[in-house]
């Protein structure tokens, strides 16, 4: 008969760790870049040219953009805000975008991490093995208002990544 210790022992074994699957998948994040940027207009323009960074394996399916956001007076968006992300160097070639104006923007910094699935396609496809290119813009209502960004990052998640199985 097994003593009540063995059975503590078993029972707070984790399944996880039985069949040798991670308790949480490791996903990897690529920055794309750290400092802060800002810019103060109507429309508000807060961008950068970066070096090129490759993001292999990366899909509108299964990637995440992580970002940290802040605005002077969100409260004037007029409904039209985008992110963008390029391999161009510039806007609108070889792009993906999406409208954020719903995003709960308040004048603290606060981390998003925005799914890229419904994300649209401008200029021609973006290159994810060289992308080089970060914009976030915005219109207000009335006024100038200030938008910030800061510490955007790229996770991509795939299946076998979940499941912690390579196929």
């Amino acid at each position: 008969m097994a003593s009540v210790d063995t059975f503590i022992t078993v029972a707070s074994t984790s399944i996880d760790s039985i069949f040798g699957i991670p308790a949480s998948p490791v996903v990897p994040v690529t920055i794309l870049y750290s400092p802060e940027k800002s810019d103060t207009g109507n429309p508000a323009i807060a961008q950068q040219v970066l070096t090129a960074v490759d993001c292999t394996g990366l899909t509108k399916a299964n990637g995440i953009l992580t970002i940290d956001l802040k605005c002077s007076n969100w409260s004037d968006n007029d409904g039209y805000a985008y992110l963008e992300i390029t391999s161009s160097g510039t806007f609108d070639i070889n792009e993906w975008g999406h409208n954020i104006a719903d995003l709960p923007l308040t004048s603290d910094w606060q981390t998003f991490e925005i799914s890229l699935s419904d994300w649209s396609t401008s200029g021609g496809d973006l290159d994810v093995s060289a992308i080089n290119y970060i914009r976030f813009y915005s219109f207000f209502s009335s006024g100038l208002e200030t938008i910030y960004w800061r510490n955007a990052k790229i996770k991509s998640i795939s299946i076998d990544q979940i499941n912690g199985v390579t196929f």
